[in-house]
């Protein structure tokens, strides 16, 4: 997983006004990589193999413009959540981030234990970040992709003779942009709108405030369940949570084979 940079307005002709004083919109994307086993059969020379697989998540923060170790909770709460509804064979995560410095925040690797005891699906077992010269990675082969499926397909649009032109510069905005013409294959959009109260809740717990602030804490996350609705394709739809994020909405979906 990792940010993507800061997403400005875009529209097919901006004035100077437009383009002063932008603070973008986060973006963070979250690759979510598994192997799938392929029977023995002609096409594979008779062999069975595990083939592998990816399914990129597109993820709009509705909230502010933040890129923190909470917001990248939350973030990761809202990805384990379609892990559990969609790839519900999957029993155990490992994490690999970005090396900047919301991914070695203490309010992010603290309170993954939180996520391991409410969620009912899969755990995460294991957080790797890689060198700094690595190289890029699956997210932003990713990201390279989706800014040009909104350019090209939501920004300016030509359909029999007819010039359509569109503005992305909220988060719903960008959100569909991202799934219009049915979005990009075997992918989906997340709207997430985070809960400032819980979240200030956990950041009193890492920074060690005291018993009272670990008691209601505990206390509020074991109070709302996470829902198992299962999201529809096409159309925002309300998917519950576990604690962190307040609202997420789902708007592109496009079913992983």
């Amino acid at each position: 997983m990792d940010f993507k940079q800061k997403f400005l307005e875009k529209r097919l002709r901006s004035s100077q006004m437009n383009d002063f004083g932008q603070r973008g919109n986060s973006w963070h994307i979250g690759v979510i990589e598994y192997y799938d086993f392929e029977a023995p059969c002609q096409a594979n020379g008779n062999t069975a193999q595990a083939v592998p697989m990816m399914f990129p998540l597109d993820q709009i923060l509705d909230t502010g413009n933040k890129q923190d170790g909470l917001c990248v909770l939350s973030m990761l709460e809202a990805m384990m959540k379609i892990v559990t509804v969609q790839f519900h064979f999957v029993k155990r995560i490992i994490l690999a981030s970005d090396n900047a410095n919301c991914y070695h925040s203490k309010e992010l690797i603290f309170p993954i234990c939180f996520l391991n005891q409410l969620s009912s699906g899969p755990k995460i077992i294991k957080y790797i970040h890689p060198e700094t010269q690595d190289g890029k990675g699956s997210c932003d082969s990713h990201a390279a992709v989706a800014g040009t499926h909104v350019d090209w397909r939501y920004i300016c649009t030509q359909k029999d003779d007819t010039l359509t032109k569109n503005e992305a510069c909220t988060p719903t905005e960008l959100a569909n942009a991202l799934c219009t013409n049915g979005g990009i294959k075997n992918s989906a959009v997340q709207l997430v709108e985070l809960n400032f109260q819980r979240l200030d809740k956990i950041s009193q717990l890492c920074s060690g405030a005291g018993t009272p602030a670990t008691l209601n804490c505990s206390r509020t996350c074991q109070s709302e369940p996470a829902s198992t609705k299962f999201p529809q394709k096409g159309g925002a739809q309300f998917l519950g949570v576990i604690f962190l994020a307040s609202r997420i909405e789902v708007f592109a979906w496009s079913k992983a084979r």
